[in-house]
C-alpha cells in the first residue's frame, strides 16, 4: 500500500531531524513533501504539461507520461484495466487542436511511492542551511555557538540524499 501524506511527512520529519536546530515546522513539511509528488491522479478539464505523469483514477497499476501537453476532457481516456502496453500512447479530452492532442504514453507499472521523500529530505537540509546562514555567530564568554559549522553540517547531510540519476 503506497504511502500517505502523513506518513510521507512523518517519515520527511524523521530524516531531517526536523525537530533540532534549524527547526522546520509542520508547514513547512507539507510543503516540501507536496513539491514532491512523482505523479497525480487524472483530472477532467485539468491543464497538463509534458512531463507530467497520473495514475488512472480506477487504479490499475499503471502510470501514464505526458508526451504532448493539453487540456484533459472531461471523461478519462480509455486506459486499459485488463491488459498492458508500455510505450501505447492515449489520446485524451476534448482537444481545441486536432492535430496535437493532448497525449499520454504508458510509463509502466507504478514503482515508486508517490511522494519522493528522498530529494523533500535533501531540499529540508538545504532548507535548514540555508536558515543557518542568515544567523549571526554568538558567544557569551561561557559558550560559544558557530553557526557556520551547522549549516555546514545541514549541507553535508543534504548531499547523503542527492538523487542517483536513476528514474
Amino acid at each position: 500500500m503506497p504511502m500517505s501524506r502523513l506518513q510521507a511527512i512523518k517519515k520527511l520529519s524523521w530524516m531531517v531531524a526536523a525537530d533540532t536546530f534549524p527547526e522546520l515546522d509542520s508547514n513547512a513539511l507539507g510543503e516540501l513533501i507536496d513539491s514532491h509528488i512523482r505523479f497525480t491522479t487524472w483530472q477532467p478539464s485539468y491543464q497538463y504539461k509534458v512531463a507530467d505523469q497520473i495514475v488512472a483514477q480506477t487504479p490499475n497499476g499503471r502510470v501514464y507520461t505526458c508526451i504532448i501537453a493539453g487540456t484533459s476532457g472531461t471523461v478519462q481516456p480509455p486506459f486499459p484495466q485488463i491488459w498492458y502496453n508500455q510505450g501505447q500512447n492515449y489520446q485524451d479530452g476534448d482537444q481545441l487542436n486536432p492535430d496535437f492532442p493532448l497525449t499520454w504514453m504508458d510509463a509502466g507499472f507504478v514503482q515508486t511511492e508517490i511522494y519522493d521523500v528522498r530529494a523533500a529530505a535533501r531540499e529540508g537540509w538545504m532548507r535548514k542551511a540555508s536558515i543557518a546562514a542568515n544567523l549571526a555567530n554568538t558567544n557569551d564568554g561561557k559558550m560559544s555557538i558557530d553557526l557556520h559549522t551547522i549549516q555546514e553540517n545541514c549541507i553535508q547531510m543534504a548531499s547523503k540524499y542527492r538523487s542517483f540519476g536513476i528514474l
